[in-house]
């Protein structure tokens, strides 16, 4: 399946979103999140790079008021990002791994609002190809009644896992009524 979320920039700082997967561990101590591990991808728009391990130029520049598109496709192993609306591009391909999330590392004062789908998405990216795509909230336990995502396996849906945010592992997935995250 194909999976998509977006991200309202509510500034225009040092920022890695994208996605992890189980075998995902950070660092923030060291400054190494998501991105910094092979088990990670994520796109960096302050610095205009793409990062797994190692980074590449990648889009633009993002500015306050942004919106990040989040495109996962299993069916091409590939990932894409979208700037308001804009195909930046197939950014990673031929990636494996079990149980990818969405995953963000924010630097200190940066802030984002990430929509899973339970709230209409801004430019949904249905245009690229028309093929169709799922919201990531649509693979969540809490969008089939739960309160709250789990790790066990029982909640892995075509591949995408959802984790709690935890003190060492700075991911998000901690669902507002409007299966939001704004983070801080």
């Amino acid at each position: 399946g194909r999976w998509y979320y977006e991200v309202v920039l509510l500034t225009d700082g040092l920022m890695q979103i994208g996605w992890a997967d189980n075998d995902f561990v950070c660092d923030p101590v060291r400054g190494q999140g998501v991105g910094d591990h092979p088990h990670s991808w994520a796109i960096d728009g302050f610095r205009q790079k793409i990062w797994c391990l190692n980074s590449a130029s990648y889009g633009e520049r993002w500015q306050t008021g942004d919106v990040l598109g989040v495109l996962l496709d299993l069916n091409l192993y590939e990932m894409r990002f979208f700037l308001n609306g804009r195909d930046l591009g197939v950014a990673f391909r031929g990636f494996r791994g079990q149980g990818i999330f969405p995953a963000a590392s924010l630097n200190d004062g940066q802030a984002a609002h990430f929509n899973f789908g339970s709230s209409q998405f801004m430019h949904p990216p249905s245009g690229i190809d028309g093929l169709p795509f799922r919201a990531v909230a649509d693979a969540t336990p809490s969008s089939r009644g739960s309160s709250r995502a789990s790790t066990n396996a029982e909640s892995v849906l075509d591949g995408v896992l959802p984790t709690d945010a935890t003190e060492d592992n700075q991911q998000i997935n901690s669902f507002d009524q409007d299966g939001a995250t704004t983070m801080q």
